[in-house]
């Protein structure tokens, strides 16, 4: 059995696709750290953009927890209103007994 003997041009042309391969691979090698920098400022953006989020959110629940403390005070003042128009009595003027004045006739008519 015999093998056959290659010929020059094709062991150029196997020599060229080699070298081209080789460089590819080195191009694509040599590409890395750039790729790697540039996905640590990707993640440092990412970062910096949470962060500001977490900020503005504390920020949100300062100002909501001062409308509630200023909503609490609200209620507070206008219960110790009710109290006073209430003269002080639970239920107050609602509790009093109503004096009956005389009564008056209704009209059968309702736009009167």
């Amino acid at each position: 059995m015999a093998f056959p003997l290659p010929t020059p041009g094709s062991l150029a042309d196997l020599a060229r696709a080699v070298a081209g391969q080789v460089l590819e691979s080195a191009a694509s090698i040599a590409t890395v750290p750039v790729r790697v920098l540039g996905l640590l400022g990707q993640g440092e953006l990412l970062l910096s953009r949470v962060t500001l989020l977490a900020e503005r959110s504390e920020a949100v629940i300062e100002r909501f927890e001062a409308v509630v403390t200023e909503a609490e005070k609200a209620v507070g003042a206008l219960q110790a209103m009710i109290t006073t128009a209430n003269d002080g009595r639970p239920g107050g003027a609602a509790a009093r007994p109503r004096k009956q004045g005389p009564a008056r006739a209704r009209s059968a008519d309702p736009q009167t």
